[in-house]
């Protein structure tokens, strides 16, 4: 799954990738040869000793040598904007983002290892900061979410929250420009996003979670049953998650084919 200048961007974009293992720089170069790549380097210092016209910039944190991605991302940034995809490792994502919380440029975070549609997620992001026009890409406010094997780090209104997105998620409430993800421990987490483009971000992690309402989504794999609705007058069905009784979520018709197509009916 690569990024093609004519199909994904209107215009060829000249890319910094700093990355020091060799076979990841090599890959992350071939997957985004639709644009001009700068590099790749292993070391900060080599980027320092170079002034180039860079757009957009992928970043390892922990570099050779004594200037680190961080550092590099600021350096590209004493003149212009430039948005930075940090590459980090999952065990590095709490103290990157105390040191990057007060930096103003637009940033975004890939966890190693990360697929080719989690790369494409994170360059759409970015490409959305610049003002890029992205194939497909929403115009509404996107996630903070860095994904990661089986869970995501997403920002929330309280704060940095780390969620498996199969045991914890029970389901997805939209309440306009927010998304309210109610978890199996009872907690209510608000993200800023509209549910559309979170549940696009969730998609390139898990299959689970499937919208079945205008305003909402659940995780198919905690549904416990799936009901006529309470108004007898009408045709509806609701849904009931377990370990949550007193909560009946609407299924709407047009979503009721995709999620009976998940379950192999007896």
């Amino acid at each position: 799954m690569y990024l093609n200048s004519a199909s994904d961007m209107k215009k060829r974009l000249n890319i910094l990738i700093v990355e020091d293992q060799y076979f990841l720089a090599e890959d992350l170069a071939y997957q985004l040869s639709s644009h001009d790549i700068i590099g790749p380097y292993d070391k900060g210092e080599d980027v320092l000793a170079n002034e180039q016209d860079v757009d957009l910039a992928l970043l390892d944190i922990d570099l050779k040598g004594d200037v680190d991605g961080i550092q590099v991302a600021e350096w590209l940034n004493r003149k212009k904007t430039v948005p930075v995809i940090f590459i980090t490792r999952i065990a590095d994502d709490s103290k990157i983002y105390e040191r990057v919380e007060g930096l103003g440029f637009p940033r975004f975070y890939l966890s190693k290892p990360f697929t080719p549609n989690e790369l494409k997620i994170a360059m759409s992001n970015a490409l959305q900061a610049m003002g890029e026009d992205v194939k497909d890409a929403d115009t509404e406010s996107v996630p903070d979410i860095t994904l990661q094997n089986g869970k995501v780090l997403i920002r929330t209104h309280h704060g940095l929250e780390i969620l498996d997105i199969e045991e914890d998620v029970l389901y997805v409430e939209a309440n306009g420009e927010n998304s309210h993800i109610i978890t199996a421990s009872g907690a209510e987490l608000i993200v800023t996003s509209y549910l559309k483009v979170l549940l696009k971000r969730i998609a390139a992690l898990s299959d689970c979670i499937l919208r079945v309402h205008r305003s909402y989504a659940v995780n198919i794999l905690k549904i416990g049953s799936i009901r006529d609705s309470k108004r007898n007058q009408t045709r509806e069905k609701t849904i009931v998650l377990r370990g949550l009784k007193n909560k009946e979520i609407p299924l709407s018709q047009g979503y009721r084919k995709d999620l009976l197509d998940r379950f192999s009916k007896l």
